[in-house]
């Protein structure tokens, strides 16, 4: 057969679907009919979120330029010329990746009265919704990681973003504040009980220790050890620091009414035309027998 009767064949073939389609034009309408009246009950059972955001930074420090040879290695340390000092990032902003969504920071959130009254608004509706008050520390761990979306800035160190969706515009940004505030104190403490522990060691070793250079090296290890200790019981954020308030938008995030509708009605129209193309030759071998 030559090419042009193929292609006479194919025209034949699609106008035949086309014309198909057409007659089946009513099945078609309805079904679109249909996938829009149980997408708007969904829609309209469904929950609409708000999404409140903070942008997260590295945490400065003060030192001087003696200081480099003791600094932590989880600092990154850059030296200003004009007055010689030093201003030390914590390289921390990884740790409190890790740790935000852990179940130590889900067991202190489960605590928290109003923490655990806006989260059952978020989960509830359905006869399926889990009840919070059966939760334990690691099934808020996993509340948290689904619903906290962490963002790193491209091309700046130690930057990320935090974000965070509820039915209530105000409880996603006290929400927020808390998991920060939670999170950096978790750090804190264990930076205190590993300081503490350290300092304690190196007293131990000093009235143990007599030869004079020992001696020296071990006070300078003191009292680098004292000055982090300092710093350490600050009253300021101590792994990371919020550089912009979570402020949450005042128009719907969740869903987005364009592209559901929109994928509403192209669904509805390729489950159409399937099923008017699957019944009439069906229906056609019924006739027929």
């Amino acid at each position: 057969m030559s090419g042009v009767g193929l292609r006479h064949e194919k025209d034949e073939t699609l106008a035949g679907l086309l014309r198909q389609i057409w007659s089946g034009r009513k099945t078609v309408l309805t079904t679109m009919g249909v996938i829009y009246a149980l997408g708007i009950l969904f829609l309209w059972l469904s929950a609409s979120k708000y999404e409140a955001e903070m942008l997260i930074g590295p945490t400065p420090q003060m030192g001087i330029k003696e200081d480099v040879g003791t600094l932590p290695l989880s600092t990154v340390a850059r030296f200003n010329a004009l007055d010689g000092t030093l201003t030390l990032s914590s390289k921390n902003s990884g740790l409190f990746k890790a740790l935000v969504t852990s179940p130590r920071v889900g067991k202190l959130l489960l605590k928290t009265p109003d923490i655990k009254e806006g989260i059952k608004k978020d989960i509830e509706g359905g006869i399926f919704s889990p009840d919070i008050e059966t939760w334990n520390s690691q099934d808020m761990s996993a509340y948290l990681k689904n619903n906290l979306n962490i963002s790193s800035q491209i091309d700046v160190q130690g930057l990320f973003s935090l974000s965070y969706r509820h039915v209530s515009p105000e409880f996603a940004e006290v929400f927020l504040r808390k998991v920060h505030a939670i999170t950096d104190e978790l750090i804190r403490n264990d930076y205190r009980v590993l300081t503490s522990d350290r300092i304690a060691y190196i007293q131990k070793m000093l009235t143990q220790t007599l030869n004079p250079d020992h001696r020296e090296g071990l006070t300078r290890l003191l009292l680098e050890l004292e000055k982090q200790k300092i710093m350490v019981n600050a009253d300021r954020s101590f792994s990371v620091q919020v550089l912009d308030p979570p402020t949450a938008s005042r128009t719907l995030k969740y869903p987005r009414k364009g592209v559901y509708f929109g994928v509403l009605f192209f669904a509805g129209l390729i489950l159409g035309c399937l099923i008017v193309l699957i019944r009439d030759p069906v229906m056609g071998r019924d006739g027929g027998s």
